[in-house]
């Protein structure tokens, strides 16, 4: 980036080289308002990168071109009387609390180590010693070994007064002004050395205020509280001007025509020694562009040689403007009045003509007020028949006519006075009162366009010699074919053919000799846009001007071709003047100039002014153009100067509302910067620190990230704003518009780097996909597990149900073998005792035997069954108190539904229609144990009970108990019974 400073820098001094020989103006300056304080302006300097600093009495101000800054703290807080540029980064400010060194690629002060003096009014290096002049004496500062050392005012050093206002240092020699005298520094015998300067009788003491050199005439100009010296130290001479006699001479500089400027508390002089002429500059209250006020403390010629005034009411910069040069209204006329331009011409009589929306003005020289005319209407003296003024003709015979709102008027010279003439068509139905145009065509006929009142045919000299009204040779109107009948221009091509202009009704061509009206059909580019200007150029082409381009048409094949102008907005064109192969195009946007040849576009962004006329002058080889109480004069040369593209720096930056200042570095030495997700409200402040530019260069700019396309800034604007901007990496890209109207090839690129809130960080995000991961695993688990006792539950209902049907199965079988065996066991046991036959006997006895062990074995299986059904059905029992009963009714109910595994007390308290807090504290009071425990101690007794029958499988009556987990089942009933399910049976 400081290769782009020290391009700057190269630019500038190159850029002074070529405007030699252009002249500044100090009838119009820009005002420059620091701040409601800061008013009295001490100084001035320029750094490296080309920032204008200004000590003011307020403290350290900056300016960049658009607007200025203030940079105050403890220590530049003071009242700042000088200020030294040291080096590439810092700045020594002489104050009236000292002498303080500030670093302003940081923005911040830094200490020194060592007590300056108060009250500082001068500075300025000379072989790495820092000398400086305060009210309190002169003192040199060794800048490298950091010490201060005091030089008294006595006879032993030769310093005439220990009150220093101002030091400099020519052909390496150090002046000294004081508050009583001037000297030169000796440096062989260490002391200084008196200059003699003519006496000032009405004054006891020569208070020196200011020194300048000045390497041209080779002399030091001294500016005391009385007059003005020359010194010249090869004569070891001195004089007086006795132009300054009795002022108080405050300041001095060099302009760029080597002229003396000269700040005094009675406004500001200009000295031409060549011409020994003096001019007196000072403030008037009704022109808000002159001087700002008549006390001016320092002038400052930066490296544009633009001229800065400071004085005792803030800034006026006089730019040294090698483009074009402005001239008020009141210096043609030397009144205050003002009118708007819309026709300018001069004559071939070198007179200047400028008409407008108050008159015309009647200007021999635009210098010499004394001799101008203003004609207007219900003037005595200088009648004009309307104030609204829209052509100036001269014709062939080098008469002047005029076109206005109250049609058209000749100027007779010797009369000074205007010839007012009303025209008429044969039927009297249309009049020219509103002239708009006129031309005279190679039969001595003025074709005159009017708004609704088509185009009239008059001879020039039966017209001239006529009273009255006049009645025209011909009218066109709609009726004989036209487009419309308001008609803003008219135009002759080669052929003596008329080319037509209306008010949003397109172009016709009229063919005088076989009296034939076409209408022209324009580029379809443009059929939306109304044509809003037109011209015939030298060659025979017209040029038809749109509010996005022009067309250029050949009238012998009607063949066009479209040059745009403008490739961000839309500007309507005002004004087109032919100069040799260009046309200079005043337009809404700026002024254009297009090279007829190569088709080449150029344009000239002036800040502010709309031109609403425009003329050529081959005399002066200047152009002219008319805005709003001013004329603007244009130098064509200036098109063949190259053109230099200045680097953009970001001067400000301003978040959520505040200035933002960054911890090590200036914004202005930035490429990048990088903010949290609560600073997404931007504002940016930038320049390209040019000040000679009264044009205003147009700026584009977008931010890649949010800007698809260019947005285009208003001139005179350095601000971007951006709301709400969300986190992530964005690209500024900031350019100025060529002369061309394209962006540049070298865009300043601002990198701007918002971090997310810490809930969008990496960090945050892997956490995300961390929980989400665990997340998705603990529903994965939970169905599994929902699945897994939806497996269980359907194996435990099948489970119970077989269990069941092999008990109903056993007892059936048992009803069944029951009666059939007692079939058999009656008649054998009637039978045994008659059988003699031990064999038989002994068969029959076996079947005995086996029949009653079958019959023991149902009438088991029946006993167990009716012990199933007394211990899940609780016998009627008699009651003798409300707490048994309690109880009696908790425990049927359990057991009738001891297989439900959500068998709770909520169950519990829906079953009986109890309180749930009740039934938890009866059972407690009753058993000792909670509901929960009472319930599953009910559970693992009649699990015991099933487990003793050794009918059943452990799991089989886990199910029918209401567990769900074997584990859990185990260790429930280990701990009830000390022993584990598959072990009690057995023992």
């Amino acid at each position: 980036m400081h290769g782009k400073f020290l391009y700057g820098f190269l630019f500038s001094f190159l850029f002074v080289f070529c405007l030699h020989g252009q002249k500044a103006d100090y009838h119009t300056f820009e005002n420059i308002v620091l701040s409601a304080d800061a008013s009295a302006i001490n100084c001035f300097a320029q750094d490296y990168q080309g920032l204008i600093w200004m000590g003011s009495n307020r403290g350290l101000y900056s300016y960049d071109g658009f607007s200025a800054q203030a940079h105050t703290s403890i220590e530049t807080n003071n009242q700042v009387y000088c200020i030294l540029i040291l080096n590439k980064s810092h700045l020594c400010l002489g104050t009236d609390n000292g002498v303080f060194f500030y670093n302003y690629q940081t923005d911040q002060s830094e200490p020194s180590g060592v007590v300056f003096p108060t009250d500082v009014r001068t500075m300025t290096v000379c072989d790495s010693i820092l000398w400086i002049g305060s009210l309190k004496g002169l003192f040199r500062y060794h800048l490298q070994n950091h010490t201060l050392e005091n030089i008294p005012a006595n006879e032993s050093s030769g310093l005439p007064h220990q009150t220093i206002y101002s030091i400099i240092q020519s052909d390496h020699t150090l002046y000294i002004g004081t508050y009583n005298g001037f000297c030169k520094y000796v440096p062989g015998t260490g002391k200084f050395e008196k200059i003699a300067l003519p006496s000032d009788f009405k004054r006891s003491n020569q208070f020196i205020n200011v020194l300048l050199e000045d390497t041209l005439r080779k002399c030091i100009w001294i500016g005391t509280e009385g007059t003005l010296y020359k010194y010249v130290p090869a004569q070891n001479r001195a004089e007086a001007l006795n132009h300054f006699r009795n002022n108080s001479v405050k300041s001095l500089a060099i302009d760029p025509n080597e002229n003396l400027l000269v700040g005094t508390d009675n406004g500001l002089y200009v000295y031409d020694e060549e011409s020994n002429s003096v001019q007196h500059i000072v403030h008037d209250s009704r022109n808000d562009k002159s001087l700002s006020n008549n006390i001016i403390w320092s002038i400052f010629s930066d490296r544009e040689r633009n001229s800065w005034l400071g004085t005792d009411y803030n800034i006026s910069l006089a730019r040294y403007n090698k483009a074009f040069q402005f001239i008020p209204i009141s210096r043609i006329t030397g009144i205050g009045n003002g009118n708007r331009f819309h026709a300018l011409f001069r004559d071939s009589r070198k007179n200047f003509w400028l008409g407008g929306t108050n008159g015309l003005i009647f200007a021999p020289s635009l210098n010499h007020p004394e001799t101008s005319i203003w004609y207007r209407m219900g003037d005595s003296n200088y009648p004009i028949s309307h104030n609204r003024i829209r052509q100036i003709y001269e014709d062939k015979d080098h008469q002047l006519w005029i076109a206005s709102d109250g049609s058209i008027s000749r100027y007779d010279y010797p009369e000074k006075q205007f010839v007012h003439y009303s025209i008429i068509d044969s039927t009297h139905t249309y009049n020219s009162n509103w002239a708009y145009d006129l031309f005279e065509d190679d039969r001595g006929r003025l074709w005159i366009a009017t708004c609704l009142g088509g185009i009239f045919v008059v001879d020039k000299q039966r017209l001239m010699q006529s009273t009255g009204v006049y009645v025209a040779e011909r009218n066109y109107t709609v009726q004989d074919g036209l487009s419309g009948s308001f008609v803003n221009r008219i135009a002759p091509d080669k052929k003596g053919n008329v080319w037509v202009l209306f008010y949003k009704n397109g172009v016709n061509k009229i063919d005088v000799q076989e009296n034939k009206i076409t209408k022209i059909l324009l580029d379809a580019e443009n059929e939306n846009n109304q044509p809003d200007y037109i011209l015939c150029d030298n060659e025979g082409f017209i040029w038809i001007g749109f509010p996005n381009g022009l067309i250029r048409m050949d009238p012998e094949n009607n063949q066009s071709k479209f040059i745009r102008l403008n490739l961000f907005n839309t500007c309507e064109i005002l004004s087109m003047v032919e100069e040799g192969r260009h046309l200079w195009i005043s337009t809404t946007e700026g002024v254009w100039i297009v090279d007829k040849q190569t088709e080449k576009v150029q344009n000239l962004n002036i800040v502010n002014n709309l031109f609403t006329a425009g003329f050529y002058d081959p005399t002066s080889g200047k152009i002219y153009l008319g805005a709003s109480d001013e004329l603007a004069l244009f130098s064509p040369s200036l098109l063949q100067e190259s053109e230099i593209n200045a680097p953009v720096i970001l001067t400000a930056l301003y978040v959520n509302g505040e200035l933002y200042h960054p911890e090590n570095l200036s914004v202005r030495y930035l490429n990048e910067i990088k903010l949290n997700y609560k600073q997404n409200n931007l504002i940016l402040e930038f320049s390209d620190l040019q000040y000679y530019n009264e044009q205003g260069n147009k700026f584009v700019y977008r931010l890649e990230g949010i800007d698809t396309k260019w947005n285009i800034l208003k001139q005179q604007t350095n601000r971007i704003s951006y709301q709400n901007v969300e986190y992530g990496k964005y690209r500024l890209i900031i350019s100025k518009l060529d002369s061309s109207g394209e962006p540049s090839d070298t865009p300043f690129v601002f990198m701007i780097r918002i971090t997310p809130p810490w809930y969008y960080t990496t960090a945050a995000k892997c956490i995300y996909i961390l929980l989400i991961a665990g997340l998705l695993l603990w529903i994965f688990i939970f169905f599994r597990m929902r699945n897994n006792l939806r497996i269980e539950r359907i194996e435990r209902e099948k489970t119970l149900e077989f269990s069941n049907l092999k008990i109903d199965f056993y007892n059936n079988v048992s009803h069944e073998f029951k009666t059939p065996l007692n079939l058999i066991i009656n008649p054998l046991r009637k039978l045994l005792p008659d059988i003699k036959d031990n064999n038989k006997k002994i068969q029959l006895e076996s079947v005995m035997q086996n029949a009653l062990n079958l019959n023991e074995l149902i009438q088991q299986q029946l006993k167990q069954k009716i012990t199933f059904e007394t211990l899940t059905t609780l016998k009627p029992v008699e009651i003798t108190s409300p707490d048994e009963k309690f109880l009696s009714e908790m425990t049927g109910i359990i057991e009738d539904r001891i297989s439900d595994l959500d068998l709770n007390v909520n169950s519990l308290s829906i079953l009986s229609g109890m309180g749930s807090k009740q039934i938890y504290r009866k059972i407690k009071q009753l058993t000792g144990k909670s509901p929960v425990e009472y319930i599953r101690s009910i559970r693992l007794k009649k699990a015991a009970m099933l487990l003793s029958q050794n009918k059943f499988t452990v799991s089989e009556v886990m199910y029918m108990v209401g567990f769900s987990s074997p584990s859990y089942f185990s260790k429930c009933f280990q701990a009830e019974f000390g022993k584990s399910p598959k072990k009690y049976p057995e023992e």
